[in-house]
């Protein structure tokens, strides 16, 4: 993944459970747009060229602009992931080119979670948007459009239930994983 060694400091006990990504129909539909405005752009090259040097500049640079930015809407899809560790949440996103932003979440302080999905699109492409609420500051985090948000929620669920388990730590949503999680899963996870 883009930069993923650079991006996150993992401890060297701590394996990686999960990578997610935003749904890549999602940007597909972003993308669209750009690529139909490519084609609109070459079915109309031969105008373009008749026009001379200033039609074929003009060519070039909407070719160009087009490019950058599916280009970018590339590079944002690819670079935004979430990855889920044996006791942390990364979140990172790509804002562009340039701008990126990195998120770490410890699994015990997660209070609640929830997850949406809106309209048919979101619903025929199994998609969706998780909330998080954490614990101490009482804030609000979400991991936005990501692909079968239920299977990512109740992974995270379950391994924040484990987390705050063998940290001692008591919480509700533990007794709502609990009820879903098997007991050889519990015992298998836990170091004898």
């Amino acid at each position: 993944m883009l930069g993923l060694h650079e991006t996150l400091s993992l401890d060297t006990h701590e394996n990686i459970l999960g990578t997610y990504r935003c749904n890549v129909f999602k940007t597909a539909l972003r993308i669209l747009p750009c690529v139909l405005f490519l084609c609109m752009l070459f079915l109309f090259i031969f105008p373009f060229f008749y026009r001379g040097t200033f039609g074929v500049l003009t060519f070039l640079v909407l070719l160009f602009l087009d490019a950058l930015c599916i280009a970018r809407f590339l590079v944002q899809w690819y670079g935004t992931f979430y990855i889920l560790t044996e006791r942390r949440l990364f979140s990172v996103r790509r804002y562009g080119f340039f701008k990126k932003k990195v998120h770490e979440i410890l699994l015990e302080n997660i209070n609640e979670l929830s997850y949406d999905s809106k309209g048919i699109i979101q619903t025929l492409l199994q998609y969706g948007t998780i909330h998080c609420k954490l614990f101490p500051a009482n804030t609000h985090f979400e991991i936005v459009e990501v692909s079968r948000p239920q299977e990512v929620l109740t992974s995270i669920s379950r391994r924040a239930a484990l987390v705050r388990k063998s940290a001692g730590v008591g919480h509700r949503l533990d007794q709502q994983a609990a009820l879903s999680i098997p007991l050889q899963e519990i015992d298998s996870d836990q170091p004898h």
